[in-house]
């Protein structure tokens, strides 16, 4: 295996892209297994960590699967699934769509590129640096700084209507360091997780690595409660405040069924709340957590959504009965979030500002909201159905007359326009052709109504 110097593309995809043709070419038989991470690694000179990003890349795309402490495993590819799979890598591989700038970006997880208030944090960042109290030349607590675990809990018993004591919050890098250290957590009872349908691309490809995932499809209400019972997991990761991606909220009455399963099987909520503050027609819903303080409930957050994703800083509340085994735990570990980032946040919360923030882009965003669907209401009215608004930083389109989903993407494509596939998001189901996700944080609000009208004439006028 080669990598391409002259490449533009990130290394991982250079990596992912040389496996899948090989595996489409059959060069990897169905069934034959990868060399491990620290194998590929070492032969190709770059991080452990380029490579499990490589994989978990072809994971996600459904080319190779994991087997718990074995390794993993070529997938098979039905042969005109495979002709087509290398006819787009050979035709993609020359200008990856990862650097490509497109006249409009539909991404679902972007966020206004002049939201982030850098003089604001800059002050908060040189207070602390000024602080008696902050020792640059000391380890991090493992858990997070105590102030801002306090100012956390705080803020989110007022907002959210979280209730736990600081010693059960741990302050981490996202949901993916969150998701990480739930499964060591659970582990030692837990070997099957139920997981939305459709749902987030990271929790499956996090729990996966240690448990087998049932997925659980969804109705109005979100995560369908049946279906879940019979799923005999002992864990389930749901995002009931705005199911992601749908857009649905989970009503009180399936809240309750599923806080009554969880009693009765002795099982694990993992509660995301990725995006609550993010409401545009009535209050933020509060969290499920909330409603079983005392349960064996994980809740986590972060704030990628409202400030950065670049900040790196997210939250994992821990129920009351794993809080000993963590505290083994940590003695092994420093905080993965640096002192300085913690404090500058902590000063935010304390000093009031953070709340100030987050009423500001409530506003910038249900602006972007509101014009994003009266543009897609006077472009697209009567091909499409609106489902999901109200929240977040995307809506759902439901097209009429249901098209494939590569038609549609590959039609915003031909006008340099990106949306991104929901397909990623089913594991069991295939109901995703004929349905869109537009995201609206990146796209300025002037921009809109013009970003909505290209890509209508993309969809219904160049068929």
């Amino acid at each position: 295996m080669l990598l391409r110097n002259t490449s533009e593309s990130p290394l991982y995809i250079q990596i992912s892209n040389d496996i899948k043709e090989r595996i489409i070419m059959q060069e990897f038989a169905e069934g034959e297994i990868l060399p491990s991470v620290r194998k590929l690694s070492v032969d190709l000179n770059v991080s452990r960590k380029t490579v499990s990003d490589a994989y978990d890349l072809l994971l996600s795309e459904g080319y190779i699967e994991s087997r718990d402490r074995i390794g993993y495993f070529v997938c098979g590819l039905y042969r005109d699934t495979a002709d087509s799979n290398l006819q787009k890598l050979q035709t993609d591989r020359p200008s990856p769509q990862s650097n490509r700038k497109f006249l409009y970006d539909f991404h679902t997880g972007r966020l206004d590129e002049a939201s982030f208030p850098a003089a604001l944090w800059m002050k908060m960042e040189q207070e602390a640096l000024r602080d008696s109290q902050i020792s640059m030349a000391q380890y991090t607590d493992p858990q997070g700084e105590i102030r801002l675990r306090n100012a956390l809990c705080s803020y989110l018993l007022k907002s959210r209507g979280v209730t736990c004591s600081s010693d059960r919050i741990i302050i981490t890098s996202g949901l993916k360091e969150s998701l990480e250290l739930v499964s060591d957590l659970i582990s030692d009872r837990v070997n099957t997780i139920a997981i939305e349908d459709p749902g987030y691309r990271i929790p499956y490809l996090v729990f996966e690595r240690k448990f087998k995932i049932v997925p659980v499809p969804l109705d109005e209400s979100g995560m369908m409660t049946e279906p879940l019972i019979k799923s005999k997991a002992q864990a389930v990761y749901f995002t009931p405040s705005h199911q992601a991606p749908m857009g649905m909220v989970m009503d009180l009455k399936r809240r309750n069924e599923i806080i009554e399963w969880a009693k009765s099987a002795n099982a694990y909520l993992i509660e995301d709340d990725y995006d609550a503050e993010l409401r545009y027609n009535s209050l933020p819903v509060p969290a499920l957590q909330g409603m079983f303080p005392d349960g064996n409930v994980f809740y986590t957050g972060s704030v990628s959504k409202v400030l950065s994703p670049a900040i790196r800083l997210g939250y994992l509340i821990i129920p009351e009965s794993v809080k000993e085994k963590y505290i083994d735990y940590a003695r092994q570990y420093t905080s993965s979030v640096s002192l300085l980032t913690q404090a500058t946040m902590t000063r935010l919360i304390e000093k009031g500002y953070w709340d100030k923030h987050i009423l500001k882009m409530r506003v910038i965003y249900k602006k972007k909201h509101d014009l994003l669907i009266q543009s897609v209401q006077r472009y697209m009215s009567d091909q499409v159905e609106i489902t999901g608004q109200g929240a977040g930083l995307h809506i759902i389109l439901r097209l009429r007359n249901s098209r494939l989903e590569s038609d549609l993407i590959q039609a915003a494509l031909d006008r340099n326009i990106h949306v991104r596939p929901l397909s990623a998001g089913y594991r069991s189901s295939k109901g995703f052709n004929g349905i869109i996700a537009l995201g609206f944080g990146s796209i300025a609000a002037e921009k809109l109504d013009d970003a909505v009208a290209c890509l209508s004439r993309a969809w219904f006028l160049d068929k």
